[in-house]
């Protein structure tokens, strides 16, 4: 009697999370059951009543930011219909994630691993999941080689990919390894350029707001101001909190830093035909000498009217201070 109140319980709170976390919305075009036990600290017991609960047609299943510590993983890896795991901020023991990674539902098709305390076990496994078209790497602190592991692993068909965050133990100016066909790709607050010509020929959407390439001199280190925006296919782009560096022999051709980042704009738009909104929000411009070893003035991006750029003969939103 007590195991059958306590399996009432637990859908009946299912079904209330679920309600209350609006998973309607954010899960909208999956069918089967959606299941979101997001932000749920409750005792280990009750994990174990939940999991065995879980209907077969389960297709959603959000643990983020809950105190799940995989008790009865292995019944959620039988579950043949689930295409969504959000495991955002869990953490779990070394070998459950080595479960965890080898034993994923093979038609999983979106893996939510941001924040959590993984680190990189069965990396080489992720690649026979031909289904997985969104991941999230967000958060993460792995050293450069766990990082090139996990990246040249990502099956071929991964369309969405977030690694915003993470802190990569590398070169801070070393390139993203090679992963065609990305569409959507946040490269937010991190230490790595992840302008490898290889994904950005496919990119859709880009988020490089806040990137820890710092300014710095073109001499000392050629690599950290040679941002190659070129995207044939690129329609939203973020470089909010960024340093763009130019000058009259720069990446940049800037020959009057009085136009307020205008020419620096206009080039980008130029060079990307199919932008449609451009994030300039706290963007600061180096000017450097023709020597390329001088900072000869910096400025903030302001007010910036697309309608002053002659050559630019078509509607992009841009965004700025």
């Amino acid at each position: 009697m007590k195991n059958i109140l306590n399996l009432v319980l637990t859908m009946c709170c299912m079904h209330f999370i679920y309600g209350m976390q609006g998973g309607e919305n954010l899960y909208s075009g999956y069918s089967g059951t959606i299941v979101s036990y997001a932000g749920d600290l409750v005792g280990e017991d009750t994990w174990e009543d939940r999991i065995k609960g879980l209907p077969l047609d389960t297709s959603v299943l959000d643990f983020s930011e809950s105190n799940y510590t995989a008790e009865s993983m292995s019944r959620i890896l039988k579950l043949k219909k689930l295409k969504v795991l959000n495991l955002s901020g869990c953490a779990f023991p070394d070998l459950a994630w080595n479960h965890v990674i080898k034993e994923l539902p093979i038609k999983i098709e979106e893996l939510d691993l941001s924040g959590t305390n993984w680190f990189g076990e069965s990396a080489m496994h992720l690649n026979k999941y031909g289904s997985l078209k969104k991941m999230s790497l967000a958060r993460l602190c792995l050293n450069g080689e766990l990082w090139s592991k996990i990246f040249s692993s990502l099956p071929s068909n991964i369309e969405n990919l977030d690694y915003s965050g993470s802190n990569f133990g590398m070169d801070p100016q070393r390139s993203l390894p090679s992963i065609k066909g990305v569409k959507v790709l946040n490269a937010s607050d991190t230490y790595c350029n992840p302008l490898n010509q290889d994904i950005y020929d496919s990119i859709e959407e880009l988020d490089m707001s806040d990137l820890k390439t710092r300014p710095c001199l073109v001499k000392d280190n050629p690599k950290a101001v040679r941002i190659g925006l070129y995207g044939s296919k690129l329609k939203k782009l973020s470089m909010r909190n960024m340093y763009i560096i130019g000058g009259s022999e720069g990446y940049f051709n800037i020959q009057n830093h009085q136009d307020g980042g205008l020419s620096i704009i206009a080039e980008i738009l130029a060079n990307n035909k199919s932008l449609e909104e451009l994030d300039i929000r706290g963007v600061e411009i180096i000017i450097v000498d023709s020597n390329q070893s001088r900072i000869v003035h910096k400025y903030k991006v302001k007010g910036i009217d697309v309608t002053k750029m002659p050559s630019i003969k078509r509607s992009v939103n841009i965004i700025c201070d």
